[in-house]
């Protein structure tokens, strides 16, 4: 994955629907946007960093011992 994805490439990068986004947008939640014009867009590196940071370690999930 390499330089921007608009809303609609995100939600299929991420496996969400489009909804999800727009609702993160509201809330704060997911990674941070780009704002070009009106539209909004996502690094790629930004992305993977969002995901680095939300992914659960083993102890958080139970598998850990």
């Amino acid at each position: 994955m390499t330089g921007l994805m608009d809303s609609k490439e995100l939600a299929m990068y991420l496996g969400v629907p489009l909804q999800t986004i727009y609702k993160w947008r509201t809330t704060g939640g997911g990674p941070r946007a780009i704002r070009l014009g009106r539209a909004l867009h996502w690094r790629a590196a930004e992305v993977e960093r969002w995901l680095d940071e939300n992914t659960e370690s083993d102890s958080r999930l139970g598998l850990g011992q």
